[in-house]
């Protein structure tokens, strides 16, 4: 067996064509700099708090919030930061950077209009600066906390040559407050919702901290039973549910996998936070059949997809070798 010249340039473009195409999928990941934040605590920070601010003020008062942030790459780099309002998100996380959930109508004030500052930072390459925004508290007295969160994110330009952008961001969370007199919770339901999702059958239920007061690991189950019965056929429950200030959650309990068939239902919601119960119960109709959805994730897509090129290309080596050992032999 001989192997002619346009093989090995066949092979050989081959090869290089995957090892060009494959780094992709990490160079976009080797190419990204990383930055770090360290917050710098004002007077008004409880003592023994570390991590994010936790601010005691007075009406109408002025707080600098001081930031150093840190560029240890080579290159100058441009930060960004945006100010949230604390919100709840369905699986009972209190989420302290942007989200397109908005915050509720029972809440008096929202941070982000209480902190104004520059929006960008330039860092220069392998050095620190410093960032002040300004805080201005309310100017009436106000109950319970105003929570929120500032996230810090490296200002980026699309480049078409990477697939993949690793985002480094950081949350720092901020709670405002006046005193430490707590406020009782309190929680309301909206009318449960029934939809589809790609043939997925979920019911949602929308429920309400209207209070300015944080609700932490709590537990929230839904029973479904048959209307007219009181068997559980079926049950959906979080053990650490936590609500940020005057927001809302939409606990989505899925029925795909369930034994349920067509009929009339009733759905109990529960939430409990110590000793304190709040609960509603609603009617709801199943008409027709759901079907799981079997398909992989596109993170595990992209998993699979990004292994397979090193197994490539191990293969096409091995070919290489294989094909001029054969070749030696051949000419002895």
């Amino acid at each position: 067996m001989t192997i002619e010249k346009h093989d090995y340039a066949f092979i050989l473009a081959l090869l290089i064509s995957f090892l060009l195409l494959a780094p992709n999928f990490s160079l976009a990941q080797a190419t990204q700099t990383t930055f770090s934040v360290n917050p710098n605590y004002p007077s008004q920070q409880a003592p023994d708090v570390n991590g994010y601010y936790d601010l005691t003020v007075t009406n109408n008062e002025e707080v600098d919030l001081r930031f150093s942030l840190k560029n240890p790459s080579d290159k100058e780099i441009i930060v960004t930061n945006t100010i949230s309002p604390a919100t709840t998100n369905k699986n009972g996380q209190i989420i302290y950077g942007p989200t397109e959930i908005a915050l509720d109508a029972s809440a008096d004030y929202n941070l982000a209009d209480l902190i104004t500052g520059a929006k960008e930072t330039t860092v220069p390459a392998n050095s620190t600066t410093d960032l002040v925004l300004h805080l201005k508290s309310p100017t009436k007295e106000f109950q319970g906390i105003i929570l929120g969160g500032i996230e810090f994110e490296e200002k980026r330009t699309d480049n078409a040559s990477q697939t993949i952008q690793n985002v480094i961001a950081y949350d720092i969370p901020i709670l405002l407050r006046q005193n430490s007199q707590s406020v009782p919770l309190s929680f309301t339901f909206d009318k449960l919702n029934q939809n589809k999702q790609a043939d997925q059958l979920f019911l949602t239920q929308r429920i309400y901290n209207s209070t300015p007061a944080i609700a932490k690991k709590g537990k929230l189950v839904t029973e479904i039973r048959r209307d007219g019965t009181t068997e559980i056929l079926y049950k959906e429950t979080n053990n650490e549910v936590n609500f940020a200030p005057n927001s809302t959650m939409d606990f989505e309990i899925s029925l795909t996998d369930s034994s349920l068939s067509n009929g009339n239902y009733t759905a109990k919601t529960i939430i409990q936070f110590g000793e304190q119960k709040w609960e509603t119960t609603e009617s709801f109709t199943i008409t027709g059949k759901t079907k799981r959805n079997s398909a992989t994730s596109n993170i595990e897509n992209k998993k699979t997809t990004k292994g397979i090129y090193p197994l490539v290309i191990l293969g096409l080596i091995a070919v290489i070798v294989l094909l001029l050992y054969k070749n030696k032999k051949t000419l002895t």
